[in-house]
């Protein structure tokens, strides 16, 4: 683990702390083999997360969304995004989110129910586009990001930034 990022257990110590208007701030984040694309803070209302604001879009609670690329190795690319509820929204834990079987998609569903209950939530689209094993023929470290090196990127990324913005 990079010595930039901490546990679970000492983010709950520090975060006992809150300051407010950081999720702009968080675009300027250094985290290894990570770089921030964006950091956004989106007001509370209706919100489509996987593309353009549609009519009838779930009403979210305001929050700070970060999106982030992460590349560990050469043919790596995982796309990630952080999301983290208002400071007064916040339960103090964080939840990462995971992917059925081969999928390549953020769970936005997932993350939309962690964050409702008072959660920073994370979650990745696991190296790849897709829901089926043809991303990883010729290419062994998209099956590593794959099968374990997305999930320890986007906790990195969103210990990070919870620190960062909480703390």
């Amino acid at each position: 683990m990079h010595s930039s990022i901490l546990a679970a257990a000492e983010l709950a110590v520090c975060c006992s702390v809150v300051h407010a208007g950081m999720c702009e701030s968080l675009r300027a984040l250094t985290i290894p083999e990570t770089a921030i694309a964006s950091a956004v803070p989106v007001p509370a209302g209706p919100f489509s997360p996987g593309g353009p604001q549609r009519a009838g879009a779930p009403v979210f609670p305001a929050f700070c969304r970060v999106t982030a690329v992460a590349r560990p190795v050469a043919d790596s690319e995982i796309r990630l995004e952080v999301w983290l509820p208002a400071a007064e929204s916040w339960n103090g834990k964080f939840l990462g989110t995971g992917n059925g079987g081969h999928s390549g998609a953020l769970s936005y569903s997932e993350m939309e129910t962690a964050l409702r209950q008072g959660y920073a939530v994370a979650g990745s689209d696991t190296g790849h586009p897709g829901g089926n094993l043809k991303f990883g023929m010729g290419h062994p470290e998209k099956i590593a990001d794959w099968a374990f090196r997305a999930v320890h990127m986007m906790t990195g990324t969103a210990n990070a930034s919870v620190l960062a913005n909480k703390c």
